[in-house]
């Protein structure tokens, strides 16, 4: 829990110490698992093949000139 506390701490005082110039957070999440097996890692198997066969085809078309997608 001090983890917490002393980041949280850095980002509060970096909102009115001006002394401060930047501040970074980083967060360890393993992303590209995430968008496999989905957020709680169950994601069925066809619904990974799905959304790579999408991503495949937008790929391409992109590639042939369309306009890229951007998803939310």
């Amino acid at each position: 829990m001090a983890e917490k506390g002393y980041i949280t701490l850095a980002f509060d005082a970096a909102q009115t110490e001006r002394r401060i110039k930047a501040v970074a957070g980083v967060s360890a999440a393993a992303m590209g698992k995430t968008f496999r097996e989905g957020w709680t890692g169950n994601a069925p198997a066809s619904e990974q093949f799905n959304t790579l066969d999408a991503v495949a085809k937008q790929r391409t078309a992109e590639a042939n000139g369309a306009e890229p997608m951007y998803v939310p």
